[in-house]
């Protein structure tokens, strides 16, 4: 289904969507979502996914190289055993995922665009709080994620002050004679 259409039940009112967005912690559902991004990126660009998971292996977690292994041999599997690891926490895990979005950034725009693209569609399914933008997990508002998805970081911070100071004025509109 299309990110921006309900469902037959909701546009029906047999069922209201869901209010409630998750914040500060990942549900296993969230995880799995993760994981299904970084397995359908392997999909698409498997030389790509094997340079990132030795990028992850040799510059992130300071290991030997002749450890990590080679794609016709196999190779160790970096990023999926980091996301599924029920010791890290939350935030670790979303700072391992910004360095993912980053290398991605730096050394392929086409998977990029393809991961956070991914990414941010489970992420607005799952009710997640935070979505990708500008190449980092940012924290969304209820009611601003279409803003935060189409525009850059200095137009956001533009249009909340432009809100504030609208608010503003309609305050004072009130108390003027």
């Amino acid at each position: 289904m299309d990110k921006n259409t309900t469902s037959f039940s909701e546009r029906n009112g047999y069922v209201t969507p869901p209010k409630i967005y998750i914040r500060e912690e990942l549900t296993p559902e969230l995880i799995i979502a993760i994981c299904n991004s970084l397995e359908f990126l392997k999909r698409k660009d498997c030389l790509f996914f094997y340079k990132l998971e030795r990028y992850m292996w040799c510059k992130v977690f300071n290991r030997r190289i002749n450890d990590f292994g080679t794609p016709a041999k196999g190779y160790v599997s970096v990023s999926f055993d980091y996301i599924e690891n029920p010791k890290k926490l939350w935030y670790e895990k979303l700072d391992y995922l910004e360095v993912i979005i980053a290398y991605a950034k730096k050394n392929s725009e086409e998977c990029y665009s393809f991961l956070v693209e991914h990414l941010n569609f489970y992420f607005q399914s799952l009710n997640f709080a935070y979505r990708i933008v500008d190449s980092q997990i940012k924290e969304i508002l209820p009611g601003e994620e279409i803003d935060v998805l189409t525009t850059s970081e200095p137009q956001i911070e533009e249009r909340k002050s432009l809100k504030s100071h609208l608010k503003s004025l309609s305050l004072l509109s009130v108390f003027s004679w």
